[in-house]
């Protein structure tokens, strides 16, 4: 969300609402945390288990990647194997990493709070 207007958080609920969410789990590749999403939505078995997990589940964990941006799950990926390769190279790593991030940090619209949960429009 770019602007926080009343239309943009009515957009926001409309795509977080089970019809929408729905929309996209019936293309396939995407799981909804939306528990009024009907099992039979899922294309295949093997999303329907996905969801049927997450839907029964007491607590769900993400990891940080989760919550990065793609260009920055990319770079971690790319890094973590050179870091494997060569640890010689952390210095490296780690400066990459932090240009990967920088780079990204233009493109967020929002953020959110890791400990709470809470998300943040800016």
């Amino acid at each position: 969300m770019l602007h926080d207007t009343p239309a943009a958080r009515s957009f926001m609920t409309y795509l977080a609402g089970a019809g929408s969410q729905q929309a996209w789990v019936e293309l396939g590749g995407f799981t909804s945390v939306n528990r009024s999403v009907a099992r039979d939505a899922y294309p295949d078995s093997v999303a329907q288990a996905v969801a049927d997990e997450l839907a029964s589940a007491k607590l769900i964990r993400l990891g940080a990647g989760d919550t990065m941006p793609a260009s920055v799950q990319q770079a971690w990926w790319k890094a973590m194997l050179e870091l494997v390769h060569d640890p010689s190279k952390l210095d490296a790593v780690l400066e990459s990493l932090t240009s990967a991030a920088d780079e990204a940090a233009g493109s967020v619209c929002w953020t959110s709070d890791p400990v709470s949960g809470t998300i943040r429009w800016p």
